[in-house]
This record gives structure tokens, C-alpha cells and sequence, in this order.
């Protein structure tokens, strides 16, 4: 008879934490769909305002751009996947829950609506894929929400959590969160100002929650996976654009 061999103790602590990681993304998650969706239900029954300017109007719609503006939604995984070291995993967190109350309260007392800046719907051209993700992008987005932009916050705030965990491999997310900040206005999804409030709200949410962490304290080996974990998102990422390509191949409408 074989003989039964329990899993080593670092095995089983390291599905533990990969277990604990997950729900926590997975609170994240609703905690951000819950209440920006709820927030943007009650903001059409508020005065909103407008932070339209000159260069808001002078930079244009490319409805191409969407396909950058739609990487917010799983770029914010990205520490998931990089982030070996479990108090810097939990600082992102923190920062992430930091940046979206904020955003919350904001919403509430000073909503900002985008209906005269979006590009109207129906001139779309849902036979491309762009043209068809733009279409659900404003569909499932309500025009409120707006300052500061919770895209490109995010998206700064994991740039920040990966440079802090394996500077090499931020140089893949810098860009990535940069570009975001430019298609939240070629998309037309927000103002020039929510960029801007945005990457205020970003730095001092790093350096409250995210600059204490001092990584030269920690090796590399234990901050971060390292390329593998990069490939993994990756994967991940090609995966979810391949299912919406799929969803617009077959003709479907998901508004």
C-alpha cells in the first residue's frame, strides 16, 4: 500500500494565500461594479456638471481607442499575478479600496456627467470590432462617474504596486497606464480634468498606503514571481479580449 504523504506545510500556506489573494480581488471586484453602477443609477436623478474646456473639444474621438481604455479592467490584476510578497499585496489592496471611496464620495458630491461629450451611439460602426466594443463600453459605463477618473486612478495605482514589487517588469505597466490616461479623453469617456483629478488622487493614495513599503528589506525572489507570473496575465489578458471577439464574431449584442 502506497504511503500517504501530506503536502508540505510551504505548499499548502502558499495555496492559502493564493486562495485568500483571490477573494480579496474578487470582494474588490464587486465592491468597485456595485458602486459605480449604483452611483451612476442615483447620479441621473442629480444636478451633474460639466468640466468641458477648449482642449476637451479639441481632442478627437478614435473609437479604436477603446481597445487601450478597456485594459483598466484587467490591468488591476496585474499584482495578482506579480506580487509574491503578501504585505505588499495587502497595501494594494488597500490602496485600491482607498482610491475607490474616495472616488465613491466624490461621485456623490460632486457628480460630473459626459452625455454632451460622448460620441452618440448610433453612428457607431458595430461591424468593426472597435466600433462594437465602443458601442458596449457605453452601454454597460453610465456618462457619470466621471472625477476623478477611476480608470486611469487604478491604473497608476498598479503601475505604482508593481514598481515597488520588481521595477523591471513595471516598465510593461507604465506605458499601459499612461496610454489609458490618454483614451479616457480620445474615447471620450471623460474630461481632461478626471485625468487630472485622477492622477492627484493617485499619488497621494501611493504615498499614504504604498510609499511606506520598503522593498530593498525584502529580495526580489520574495516580492515578486517574476516573468513567469507577467506570461500568466498576459495569457490572461489575450483570454479576455479573445472572448469578446468571440461574443462580436458571432454577431452578438450585449447592450
Amino acid at each position: 500500500m502506497a504511503e500517504f504523504r501530506a503536502a508540505p506545510a510551504d505548499d499548502v500556506a502558499q495555496r492559502r494565500a493564493l486562495t485568500r489573494r483571490i477573494a480579496i480581488t474578487a470582494a474588490m471586484g464587486i465592491y468597485f461594479w456595485t458602486g459605480a453602477q449604483g452611483i451612476g443609477l442615483l447620479s441621473r436623478h442629480m444636478r451633474a456638471h460639466t468640466l468641458d474646456t477648449p482642449l476637451d473639444a479639441a481632442i478627437p474621438f478614435i473609437s479604436w481607442s477603446v481597445i487601450v481604455y478597456s485594459w483598466a479592467y484587467t490591468l488591476v490584476l496585474f499584482p495578482l499575478f506579480v506580487v509574491r510578497c503578501d504585505r505588499l499585496f495587502r497595501r494594494a489592496a488597500l490602496a485600491f479600496f482607498v482610491a475607490l471611496t474616495a472616488s465613491f464620495l466624490i461621485f456623490l458630491v460632486f457628480p460630473v456627467t459626459s452625455t454632451g461629450l460622448r460620441a452618440d451611439p448610433n453612428t457607431l460602426d458595430i461591424s468593426t470590432f472597435h466600433g462594437w466594443a465602443m458601442r458596449l463600453t457605453y452601454a454597460v459605463d453610465p456618462p457619470f462617474n466621471l472625477f476623478p477618473s477611476m480608470h486611469f486612478s487604478l491604473a497608476l495605482l498598479t503601475a505604482a504596486v508593481v514598481w515597488k514589487a520588481s521595477p523591471r517588469l513595471s516598465w510593461f505597466v507604465w506605458p499601459i497606464a499612461l496610454a489609458i490616461g490618454v483614451t479616457i479623453c480620445t474615447t471620450k469617456q471623460h474630461f481632461v480634468a478626471d485625468g487630472i483629478g485622477a492622477a492627484i488622487l493617485a499619488f497621494i493614495v501611493y504615498r499614504v498606503v504604498i510609499a511606506p513599503y520598503e522593498r530593498e528589506s525584502v529580495p526580489l525572489t520574495e516580492r515578486s514571481y517574476g516573468g513567469r507570473g507577467a506570461a500568466a496575465y498576459f495569457a490572461f489578458h489575450t483570454l479576455f479580449y479573445a472572448c469578446f471577439f468571440a461574443a462580436f464574431a458571432a454577431g452578438v449584442h450585449l447592450w
